[in-house]
C-alpha cells in the first residue's frame, strides 16, 4: 500500500486527523456489531455527505433518513450554529451535494440559525435562477418539494 504511505516522488507525511469524532460511548451497528457513538456534528457531516435527499439506502428508508437529517440539523443548529452555517456552502461547493445543502439551509433557517438569508444564498447559488431562495423558504413546509433537486 505504498500509494497511501508515500513514494520517492512524494515524501512521507504524518497522518492527518479526521473531522469525525467519536464519544467514549459504546453502541451497536444496524447489524448488531459493536461500535462507538459519534458526536452530533460528526453524525451530521457523515449523513450530509452521503444523503441523496429522498432516496432509500440499504439500511434506511428515505423518509426515515430525511427525518433523521432534519432532526440532526436542528440539534446541531441549536448547539453549534456556526458549524452548520459553514457546512452548507462546503457541501454545495466542495462536495457538489446540491439537494442536501439546500435542505440543510432551509432547516437551518427553520431551526432559528443566525444569518439565515446568507446561508440560504450560499446553498442555492448553483441554481442560477432568480427567486429560488424565496421559493425554497416558501416550500419548506412541504419537504418533498424542495427546489433545485
Amino acid at each position: 500500500m505504498t500509494k497511501f504511505t508515500g513514494t520517492k516522488r512524494r515524501p512521507l507525511r504524518t497522518n492527518l486527523t479526521a473531522p469525525i469524532a467519536t464519544a467514549n460511548e459504546r453502541t451497536r451497528t444496524h447489524e448488531g456489531g459493536e461500535a462507538f457513538a459519534r458526536d452530533a456534528e460528526s453524525d451530521l457531516f457523515l449523513l450530509a455527505a452521503t444523503n441523496m435527499v429522498g432516496e432509500d439506502t440499504f439500511y434506511e428508508r428515505a423518509g426515515a433518513r430525511d427525518a433523521r437529517f432534519v432532526e440532526l440539523v436542528h440539534a446541531v443548529t441549536r448547539d453549534n450554529p456556526q458549524f452548520v452555517a459553514r457546512l452548507v456552502p462546503y457541501l454545495r461547493q466542495n462536495m457538489l451535494m446540491r439537494s442536501a445543502s439546500v435542505v440543510m439551509a432551509a432547516e437551518y433557517v427553520a431551526a432559528g440559525g443566525e444569518k439565515g438569508r446568507a446561508v440560504v444564498g450560499r446553498s442555492t447559488a448553483a441554481c442560477r435562477r432568480a427567486g429560488r431562495d424565496a421559493r425554497l423558504l416558501a416550500d419548506r413546509a412541504r419537504p418533498q418539494t424542495y427546489p433545485c433537486r
